[in-house]
């Protein structure tokens, strides 16, 4: 006999698994980032500036700086990086944070290091950094994976696009997009 799931009184009982991006529709959300540091997330980074000269693989130097960066800060705060993927104008990364306050910590830091890079700001230069106001196009996206089975699949799809973007495989479009089930 199959178990049921247990019925949930209300909606706002029920766990979210997504937040960023798109799903604000505004810069003030209502509810803090769902983090479950027992649990891998999928992180992604956009910006649609990142184009030409401020292209995230504008050069093979800027992609070693970026993935640096990346590495360094995970380790500052105790961030685990399975996968990484550094497309053109975006980033796909599957994470591992170990405390909620280091996790957005690390997305506070790398969001701002890795705009510099690109734009080429440079620390503390008023006149330079005005470039980086809305370098990024929404919040980080972040979904919880909460089955081995949507880590395979997030492991893969992150893989097909570091493919991608080295050479490796043409584009393929894909076959599907997350949905929040929410």
């Amino acid at each position: 006999m199959a178990r049921q799931k247990q019925l949930l009184l209300s909606k706002e009982f029920e766990l979210k698994k997504e937040f960023g991006g798109a799903h604000l529709k505004n810069s003030h959300a209502k509810k803090p980032r769902p983090i479950n540091p027992k649990k891998t997330m999928h992180l992604t980074l956009r910006s649609s500036l990142a184009k030409g000269e401020q292209s995230f693989r504008y050069n093979k130097n800027r992609i070693l700086k970026i993935e640096n960066v990346l590495r360094t800060q995970a380790k500052k705060f105790k961030v685990e990086i399975y996968k990484l993927a550094i497309m053109g104008n975006h980033l796909h990364l599957l994470v591992k944070a170990s405390q909620r306050e280091s996790f957005i910590a690390f997305l506070k830091a790398i969001a701002g290091i890795i705009a510099r890079i690109a734009t080429g700001a440079q620390r503390g230069n008023a006149k330079l950094n005005s470039s980086l106001k809305g370098f990024w196009d929404q919040r980080p996206w972040t979904r919880i994976l909460f089955s081995w089975t949507e880590f395979l699949n997030v492991k893969k799809y992150v893989e097909q696009n570091f493919n991608e973007a080295m050479g490796f495989t043409p584009y393929k479009p894909r076959k599907y997009k997350y949905r929040s089930t929410a």
